[in-house]
């Protein structure tokens, strides 16, 4: 597969409110009911380092992504202290269900004896994503004995009467962030918020990589593919492709997005599908995880049949 850039459509050194930066884990949804209107969301750091969820609307007319406006506050903030996201929200991924959108989201709680331990959240929104509500206090996905130590960024679809969840879990944490060895994981719901893990890391990791996060699915008519952000050894992530025919034996290879400038020269990092007007695009932040914004590609893709 290859892809075409559209090059960074969100700077936050521009398109932000004073006081927050970074644009990071873009996702994107068509609002209903609309005819080219797509919202994006994404999380920006304030001056103490906590992520919020904000937003950000767009037109797609004559190939291009015209930014229409940003929520001029978050629309979603870490809970009080001793919470489990008390020290931040990261976007997950968000999920159309009937009238309401699901946002499942990573909460973040500092720690001293290691960086942190994140477990997932979700938030419900009845106006398209203009405002959420939690669902509650405490998480969706808390640790386990299936995953330990700590959990990252959720990518759940609704599967016919079912809701199926990538995630990332902590095979290993440490003192240091480079003790980190982080895997995909699975798990199914009926509800959407008690949920059934699989046990099972999805891939293994090689000698060469040190973590694989940020899961994104696209099925299409004869098979599924997951977009995944790897960092190899050097501390580098690009962005890679998976392709299975049975979810079981995976093709894994990496992913080549033309770079569009100094703002993605480096890195490329947690990529996402969305699909408008039966064309598949891929939101993706550059280096430093979404310091300089998120950039737009188009997959093509010859079957365009998709199932979800």
């Amino acid at each position: 597969m290859t892809s075409v850039s559209y090059g960074r459509i969100f700077d936050p050194a521009n398109d932000l409110p004073t006081g927050y930066t970074h644009a990071s884990n873009p996702v994107g949804i068509v609002v209903p009911g609309s005819e080219s209107l797509i919202r994006i969301f994404f999380s920006s750091r304030d001056t103490s380092g906590k992520s919020h969820v904000f937003s950000a609307d767009y037109k797609f007319e004559n190939r291009k992504f015209g930014l229409l406006s940003t929520s001029i506050k978050p629309i979603l903030s870490p809970g009080e202290p001793g919470l489990f996201d008390c020290d931040g929200i990261s976007v997950g991924s968000v999920v159309m269900d009937e009238e309401v959108l699901r946002l499942y989201y990573v909460g973040w709680q500092l720690q001293k004896s290691v960086p942190w331990i994140n477990t997932i959240g979700l938030a419900l929104s009845d106006d398209f994503g203009k405002s959420f509500t939690k669902s509650g206090r405490v998480p969706v996905m808390d640790r386990s004995e299936e995953d330990p130590f700590s959990m990252s960024y959720p990518w759940v679809e609704k599967v016919n009467d079912r809701y199926e969840m990538w995630y990332g879990s902590n095979l290993v944490w440490g003192k240091s962030k480079q003790d980190m060895l982080h895997v995909i994981k699975r798990a199914n719901s009926v509800d959407g918020k008690q949920w059934v893990r699989n046990s099972a890391d999805l891939f293994q990791l090689t000698k060469d990589m040190t973590a694989m996060s940020r899961p994104s699915a696209l099925r299409t008519s004869d098979k599924t593919i997951l977009l995944l952000s790897i960092k190899d050894g050097n501390n580098n992530y690009g962005i890679w492709q998976a392709q299975t025919i049975n979810e079981i034996d995976w093709d894994l290879k990496k992913m080549e997005i033309e770079s569009t400038g100094l703002w993605d020269e480096k890195s490329q990092s947690y990529g996402s599908f969305f699909i408008f007007e039966n064309t598949v695009f891929i939101l993706y932040n550059g280096n430093e995880f979404g310091k300089t914004g998120f950039g737009v590609a188009e997959l093509e893709l010859s079957d365009r049949k998709f199932t979800v």
